[in-house]
């Protein structure tokens, strides 16, 4: 039985990563998030109630017994009571996209960080144990979902950071932490029981719902997929799926015919007006313009063609897009402040390479560990990056860069602001005296200054939720993205000694600009030459904006399986 509902015309679904509504394991509660925030309602009633959460809050799930819902939230893995009440902080948490799953047992299963794999711990809070290790080639482990009985959990493995597709499905066995692969080309396994032993593995790929018959006990797939469902609203670039299942076999789902990664690169202004750069949507994240402004570089994840994957350029005077860089995990774009380099950050450390394409990409630094450039000083001396640290949260770093040749070297890295809640997205001033940074220190990720070198001060300019701070080129201007309210703000500042002087954040633009991966680490936006304009990626999600706030209920889900794959009734 298949039931479409509207939760709202004020309500703007729209998560990323995971799925936006989920439903109780029971089947008599949803829980979603609008705009940054949580709300739950029973489905006998007609009304949803809000939860205190920290704004900002991704990929909720439920407990076993419906009352409890965890998430993510400004670095931290949390659980707020469906009835209300004060959120409770579990743990450390890097990752706000790579799913977590609650246990009959009391345990969760969560990834730390995009490129780890599973930890388990205490729905009561301590300290995250691992249960998996990455393999061979494998970049990320995430999705899990915990077998009935507790012994195994499904999850999603894939050797690239763009891109699931390609990925598998795997399964390991808590005793003894054996993995295998129970099913290539798919992403966001999930488990649905059709007897004690028996039951569906169900999988997406390319928006699309597969179903396979499941052998509980030997941990392998029945029989051949199938497809069972069309128009999946799905995130390759997440590997994650809008939907839900509860115990009962009732599915709830958002439709949409497009990946909900893609994203319309365009210039804003302050006055609400767009002016769209390339001709389509596109699977684009991270775009920096040139010191000129003539020039754009950008992260494009076209995940069907692996030519169209890497970094880009894109000449705004001729209107073409040019291949630069054919990295897979290549992130982060920074321009040289003269034009001739662009430095960007890899799973292996960081790399520059020529923006004219001549020659190859050289290493700048090498690293077991993620690291992400984010800004240059003007004198093109100093470079700032963040690093995802072994035991949790992210640290920056400065190293100095100098011209040899034709290539850039860089001196040894050093640590600048050492923090294990997490710290990211530094931008230096043109004057290169100070440099602005998101950090969440205060248990939500706000925008502070400190002067470069660090001197011991430190001034908060955000008082909501902030992120993505950039310095203005050419005037007193400090921009950051409001988490919160999807919107870019901006505060002007002066300097007194060693003293920031920042005056009250105010709105830039009354326009929301919904950037793409909403909390996620990278500013997705950047600010012309003059100071004047922003070019941004902004969301478009695949989804009619009318439907905001759209869902699907299918009653029965299992005994629709049974009907078309008799395998697992075997």
């Amino acid at each position: 039985m298949r039931l479409e509902v509207d939760l709202g015309h004020d309500v703007l679904l729209g998560a990323m990563g995971g799925s936006d509504v989920i439903i109780s394991p029971d089947g008599t509660r949803i829980a979603y998030l609008s705009r940054g925030r949580m709300f739950t309602r029973k489905l006998d009633q007609p009304n949803a109630g809000e939860l205190p959460v920290t704004p900002g809050a991704t990929s909720p799930f439920f407990s076993p017994d419906g009352q409890w819902i965890g998430y993510t939230a400004s670095g931290k893995l949390r659980k707020v009571s469906v009835d209300g009440g004060s959120e409770v902080v579990l743990c450390d948490a890097g990752s706000s996209y790579t799913g977590n799953d609650w246990g009959e047992d009391g345990y969760i299963v969560m990834a730390l960080r995009p490129t780890t794999g599973l930890f388990r711990v205490s729905s009561a809070g301590g300290t995250p144990v691992p249960i998996t290790q990455l393999q061979g080639e494998d970049r990320t482990h995430r999705w899990p979902q915990i077998l009935p009985g507790g012994k195994a959990v499904l999850f999603t493995a894939q050797n690239s950071l763009v891109g699931y597709d390609d990925a598998s499905i795997q399964v390991v066995t808590l005793a003894d932490g054996h993995t295998k692969t129970v099913q290539r080309g798919g992403t966001f396994g999930r488990y649905l029981p059709a007897s004690d032993s028996k039951g569906y593995l169900t999988y997406v790929n390319r928006g699309t719902l597969f179903a396979v018959g499941f052998d509980l006990k030997k941990l392998e797939t029945i029989g051949s997929p199938l497809p069972v469902l069309q128009q999946v609203s799905y995130s390759s670039q997440f590997g994650s799926a809008k939907l839900s299942f509860s115990r009962g076999g009732t599915l709830v789902y958002r439709s949409s015919d497009l990946d909900t990664s893609r994203v319309a690169i365009q210039w804003l202004s302050a006055d609400g007006k767009k002016q769209p750069l390339l001709d389509k949507p596109g699977l684009f994240i991270d775009p920096r313009l040139s010191p000129d402004g003539q020039q754009l570089v950008v992260v494009r994840n076209e995940l069907h063609s692996s030519s169209n994957t890497g970094l880009w350029i894109y000449d705004l005077r001729r209107d073409t897009l040019t291949p630069l860089a054919q990295e897979k995990t290549g992130s982060h774009p920074v321009w040289t402040p003269d034009g001739k380099y662009i430095i960007y950050g890899t799973s292996q450390g960081i790399f520059s390479v020529r923006a004219d394409g001549g020659g190859k990409p050289q290493p700048l630094t090498h690293s077991n560990e993620a690291q992400f450039p984010t800004s240059i000083s003007r004198d093109s001396k100093r470079l700032a990056f963040f690093q995802y640290e072994p035991q949790g949260g992210s640290n920056f770093w400065t190293v100095t860069v100098e011209r040899n040749g034709e290539v850039l070297k860089a001196s040894n890295p050093e640590v600048f602001l050492q923090n294990s809640a997490g710290t990211r997205d530094a931008s230096f001033s043109p004057d290169g005296r100070w440099l602005a940074y998101a950090s969440n220190e205060s248990g939500n990720y706000q925008v502070y200054v400190r002067a470069f070198p660090d001197k011991g001060g430190r001034w908060q300019i955000s008082t909501t939720n902030g992120t993505s701070p950039i310095f203005s080129p050419n005037r007193k201007d400090l921009f950051f993205y409001d988490v919160l309210d999807d919107r870019i703000m901006v505060a002007s500042y002066s300097a007194k000694g060693d003293a920031f002087l920042a005056e009250k954040a105010r709105v830039w633009s009354g326009e929301n600009v919904a950037l793409p991966l909403n909390a996620a680490v990278g500013a997705q936006y950047d600010v012309a030459p003059d100071g004047k304009r922003i070019i941004a990626g902004t969301y478009t999600g695949g989804v009619n904006p009318t439907d905001s706030g759209h869902v699907i209920f299918l009653q029965n889900f299992v005994d629709e399986l049974q009907r078309k794959i008799p395998a697992a009734q075997k």
